[in-house]
């Protein structure tokens, strides 16, 4: 053990050979396994390593990166969680289709660094945002009064204006984790509470296109006033509705800045 960390030490501060394959660049000290994880998570994403590939050993790619291979395990590790390489005793690390292969660890990473979004996946979590918002409507108009309580009270004190805590998700954020609750359907919470980065990334992207913070706030409390009235359809279609005006917008939006879907 002892022997092996010296030579990690020996390879934090040396020059050394790069392996073959895409070229790699050293990391800075202070965040070590993340610049690691940055820098391989994008080669992937871009096919400079192909799917199935086997990636050089750790030793050869501690020494490409001028790590060591503590930090080079951790950044390995958060790929394989996130579904972009697998690592396998006795077959080194291959790299995945993180097409079909990756976690929701991904997409937190995707909204934090960039890596990997595009307009086709930005349609997508529209997509998926809009069929959650349906049944999410649609079993707390049928299930909850106790939870729709506090819903009011978050879409009474909805800000009319802009502020840091709306543009952040906070808000938006805070109403339908309350409406999943109110449904008493606790994967459904569990769920949302895993996207709640993401959910919050996408509020900067809706800010381009909604309607004023009022508005919002007007529609959150007809939400709320026909839940309490038990009515799932009428809940469904004024859901609909904006959401329909939010995919014409977003659609306007993606055009207007140059970028088509795929």
């Amino acid at each position: 053990m002892a022997k092996d960390e010296s030579t990690a030490r020996d390879l934090e501060t040396g020059t050394p050979e790069m392996p073959a394959g895409p070229a790699l660049q050293q990391v800075k000290k202070t965040r070590v396994s993340e610049d690691v994880l940055l820098q391989l998570a994008q080669k992937i994403v871009a096919r400079e390593y192909a799917v199935g590939q086997k990636l050089p050993p750790e030793r050869d790619l501690a020494v490409a990166f001028g790590v060591t291979r503590a930090s080079l395990r951790e950044a390995l590790r958060q790929l394989e969680n996130m579904g972009l390489v697998s690592v396998r005793q006795g077959d080194g690390i291959r790299v995945e289709d993180y097409q079909t292969n990756a976690s929701m660890d991904f997409v937190k990473f995707m909204f934090r660094t960039g890596v990997g979004i595009d307009v086709n996946f930005l349609v997508s979590v529209e997509e998926m945002r809009r069929l959650l918002a349906m049944k999410l409507l649609e079993l707390a108009a049928e299930r909850d009064d106790e939870s729709l309580a506090r819903l009011q009270n978050v879409a009474d004190n909805y800000p009319e204006t802009i502020t840091p805590e709306l543009q952040a998700g906070v808000w938006d954020f805070q109403f339908f984790h309350e409406l999943a609750l109110a449904t008493r359907n606790q994967f459904f919470v569990y769920m949302l509470n895993t996207i709640k980065d993401v959910f919050r990334q996408m509020r900067l992207l809706y800010s381009q296109v909604e309607d004023s913070p009022a508005e919002t706030k007007e529609i959150y409390q007809q939400i709320v006033a026909v839940l309490k009235m038990h009515d799932p359809e009428k809940a469904i279609a004024i859901g609909e509705e904006r959401m329909d005006r939010y995919a014409s917008l977003f659609k306007g939006f993606i055009k207007a800045t140059g970028n088509e879907e795929r």
